[in-house]
């Protein structure tokens, strides 16, 4: 196989008084990167807290340069299924479709002339990390707002999945060294 596959975990903790610092849930991932350039990230994601609880699964494609082509997610809320869909973004035409199903939307099918955009995004925590690639670090420290298309607007992507626009504002800060549980890094 030509393909590289990096994966590893992330524990979600709590900042609220009397659980600082306590995981609430967690997420395993895998970026699989491609000899043509393109790249799948899967992830699946506990939590725990707060009620009622959150199990996503998410695969997104990405084409050579970042191009998001296509996410697929399942979604269980208090341990019921919330919702499946896929969307899928053409490039050449600048739409992006969805085809979703969920108990409290039925089967759903839709269409968007999107032009450009940066990202699905996610929900993943590995998600967020991957759409600041797209920061240039070369500029130095700088804000950028970026147009992205998500399942779901809930801060926690726990409604069905259909699409919704945003926009999100990342800022680059400079660079650091960090350490945390699992080591010591350089990081941007």
């Amino acid at each position: 196989m030509k393909h590289r596959t990096v994966s590893g975990k992330i524990r979600y903790t709590s900042m609220k008084p009397g659980m600082a610092g306590q995981e609430r849930g967690r997420e395993w991932f895998s970026f699989t990167h491609h000899t043509d350039g393109s790249m799948i990230m899967r992830a699946t994601c506990e939590i725990e807290e707060p009620d009622p609880t959150v199990l996503r699964d998410i695969t997104y494609h990405l084409g050579p340069d970042m191009v998001p082509l296509n996410l697929h997610v399942h979604l269980t809320i208090g341990d019921q299924f919330m919702g499946s869909g896929w969307l899928r973004h053409d490039p050449e035409t600048q739409i992006v479709e969805c085809e979703s199903f969920g108990p409290s939307i039925g089967r759903v099918s839709q269409q968007v002339k999107a032009g450009t955009f940066d990202a699905f995004g996610t929900h993943p925590v590995v998600g967020d990390g991957y759409l600041a690639r797209k920061m240039d670090t070369g500029k130095g420290p700088h804000r950028r707002t970026m147009r992205c298309f998500l399942p779901s607007p809930d801060h926690r992507g726990a409604t069905p999945p259909l699409i919704a626009e945003v926009n999100i504002v990342l800022e680059y800060v400079g660079e650091e060294e960090k350490t945390v549980a699992a080591g010591t890094f350089k990081c941007r």
